[in-house]
């Protein structure tokens, strides 16, 4: 065979090793995004919030020209090295801040270079400010850097809501009872609707706020001497003298109990931050004891907060972010209550009879 038949072949097989080669590349640059959309939990619109204090991934597309094996499908919950697999470019990170932001780039290979992912967390004092984070691209070979790519969040604070109460206010006790929602001398039915009402002091936040709240409905026989119904440590007395459990419990729709889920358990308010809908809270004997309804919140949490824990939950499943109870609660634990008061039936008046002294 001619050497210039060899050199032919041997052209023509470089040839297809590049064109093989090309076609093996996993990275062919962000037009991927645009079909896409999103990457599993990721994505890159911007106005995203991140809740104060809390631990957030992020992580850039590197250069399809000097990472084009870089697996865009990197799958749910990925692993920060999942995400960094054949990334050999080099990375910098920081993050303005009024104050001071927590950046910790992701380091593997040798030697030791920051990668494509990062995280970041905000102090409390930078709560209700726009962020910037900044990501500078060097190639592994240390020539051309490329131009630094930037993406924004709203750092906001924890979720903060107030349950209003009546006259004479939180912590003074109606009947004994701290935290009355609402007292009505029941007559009839509908007396008694209400909804439990809820002021949003974090307006940064998203709805659906979640409250993990536990209800009972009790029936109480009498008021002591001082004009309250049974106390033990500052709430109603479950095992006091005439208390009663009654067997509906927990069936007011809207209210769940039990474990914590995505469903039932917690409760989640509507857009107009009340939970739940206008319900009868109605004397549950016809008038003729006492009804007290029981709400006893553990905690709440808002749509970004939960977001926000998916590093220092260690979301990593779906049945994990699934259950509700698995994230942070805020606010103060306290019960509150609703009461329905039989209006008092007095009997005839008696004197002494004409009789008397036949």
């Amino acid at each position: 065979m001619k050497k210039s038949t060899l050199l032919k072949l041997a052209l023509m097989f470089v040839a297809i090793f590049i064109f093989a080669g090309a076609q093996a590349q996993t990275n062919t640059g962000a037009t991927q995004w645009t079909v896409n959309g999103t990457i599993n939990e990721y994505t890159n619109a911007v106005g995203n919030k991140v809740t104060a204090n809390k631990v957030m991934p992020f992580w850039v597309w590197p250069s399809a020209a000097y990472n084009p094996n870089f697996n865009f499908a990197i799958g749910a919950y990925a692993t920060p090295a999942t995400i960094a697999t054949n990334v050999t470019s080099s990375f910098v990170w920081a993050a303005t801040s009024g104050t001071t932001a927590t950046v910790v780039p992701f380091q593997t290979g040798a030697p030791l270079k920051d990668r494509n992912y990062a995280t970041i967390s905000w102090p409390l004092a930078d709560a209700g400010t726009t962020q910037t984070i900044t990501v500078t691209e060097t190639p592994a070979s240390g020539v051309c850097p490329a131009t630094a790519v930037t993406y924004s969040v709203d750092v906001i604070g924890v979720p903060d809501v107030t349950i209003s109460v009546v006259v004479p206010g939180p912590g003074v006790p109606t009947l004994g009872l701290p935290n009355v929602i609402k007292t009505t001398c029941w007559g009839i039915l509908g007396d008694n609707s209400t909804r439990i009402p809820i002021t949003v002091n974090s307006t940064d936040e998203v709805n659906p706020y979640a409250f993990y709240m536990f209800y009972k409905v009790y029936t109480v026989d009498g008021l002591d001497g001082s004009g309250n119904v049974p106390i033990l440590a500052g709430n109603l007395d479950p095992a006091g003298a005439g208390v009663t459990l009654l067997a509906d419990d927990g069936k007011v729709v809207g209210v769940g109990g039990g474990t914590p889920n995505i469903t039932t358990n917690p409760v989640t308010s509507s857009a107009a931050f009340v939970l739940p809908a206008v319900i009868d809270f109605e004397s549950k004997t016809a008038g003729t004891k006492i009804t007290v309804y029981e709400f006893d919140l553990a905690g709440y949490n808002a749509k970004v907060s939960r977001t926000s824990d998916y590093i220092a939950k260690a979301i990593t499943t779906n049945a994990i972010r699934d259950n509700w109870g698995t994230y942070s609660q805020y606010g103060t634990a306290a019960k509150y209550y609703i009461i329905a008061l039989p209006k008092p039936v007095t009997g005839p008046i008696y004197h002494i009879s004409n009789t008397f002294a036949l």
